[in-house]
């Protein structure tokens, strides 16, 4: 049997576009075993190879917390918990789920 490679096929992942607008970022880490198997979301890790999308990403999240005093502010869905070099955590008020954003410094190694 062939299946179609279908973005419908996945229709268990369409809630989390909400967490990828406003940046180009891509989603890893557990939150796909936890969806695909049933489980409970723990947190959802927005990872960036760009320096520049990174930060507007944070832009993007900050604009969306209590207190944001910039130019864009939007309504409120996130509680901001802790940063540090590489890493803005978030915790999104509906759903409860912790969103990561987090800088990879490309002088890494990846193996």
């Amino acid at each position: 049997m062939i299946i179609k490679q279908d973005r419908e096929n996945f229709h268990m992942l369409n809630f989390l576009d909400k967490f990828m607008m406003g940046h180009k970022g891509y989603i890893a880490g557990g939150c796909f075993k936890n969806i695909f198997n049933g489980e409970k979301i723990k947190d959802i890790d927005i990872f960036f190879d760009d320096e520049e999308e990174f930060y507007c990403a944070v832009e993007y999240f900050d604009s969306q917390t209590e207190g944001y005093t910039g130019d864009n502010a939007l309504t409120v869905q996130y509680n901001f918990y802790y940063e540090n070099d590489n890493v803005k955590a978030y915790k999104h008020i509906d759903s409860g789920y912790w969103s990561y954003v987090v800088k990879i410094s490309m002088t890494q190694s990846r193996c």
